[in-house]
């Protein structure tokens, strides 16, 4: 995964970053109340497709990934030399749940400002729908945030390097030249 930067990291890694950020983005209105206007509900959040079925108290965000078709290979420099051969693109959606609409709008505002502060541009907001389904929208509002979500394939996986030894390099350390160095008394 390779949308934020081109360190190696994960789909979960990142979306957990952009969960973070959305906390912070106004954590009083983001744990708001739940479903009966008086209980405090601290914000949730899921990664996959089986979570969307899962009925939880609102604030909750889910996060799926859908079609998306691919586009030119990213000219970037990326770790241990590897090189981008073609770009994936799937949609990402957050499918944010309110208790009622000023709270599904907040949460879906603090969405979007996590992921423009975090990607810059380099993730594109595709827009919003809303859902209207009456079994959806029983406990809460939800709206669908949607981006496109490069995903560069690289032509090799990043390689593991196991250490099984360390030796300290200390043939520019002076003794008594006021600076410790590594294995001076």
């Amino acid at each position: 995964m390779t949308a934020a930067t081109t360190a190696a990291t994960t789909i979960t890694a990142e979306l957990a970053a952009v969960m973070a950020d959305v906390v912070g983005y106004d954590g009083a209105t983001i744990t708001g109340l739940g479903p009966d206007g008086v209980t405090s509900v601290a914000l949730s959040y899921a990664i996959g497709r089986r979570h969307l079925a899962q009925l939880h108290t609102p604030p909750r965000v889910v996060w799926v990934l859908g079609n998306g078709a691919p586009t030119p290979a990213v000219k970037k420099d990326f770790p241990g030399g590897r090189r981008s051969l073609v770009t994936r693109n799937p949609v990402l959606t957050a499918v944010c749940w309110g208790r009622d609409l000023d709270a599904a709008s907040d949460l879906a505002s603090a969405v979007v400002a996590a992921m423009q502060r975090r990607y810059a541009g380099r993730v594109r907001f595709l827009g919003e729908s809303w859902e209207d389904a009456p079994a959806a929208t029983d406990y809460g509002e939800v709206v669908a945030l949607t981006w496109a979500w490069p995903i560069a394939v690289l032509d090799r996986a990043p390689g593991l390097r196991t250490v099984t030894t360390a030796s300290l390099d200390t043939t520019d350390a002076v003794s008594g030249d006021g600076t410790i160095h590594l294995g001076e008394p």
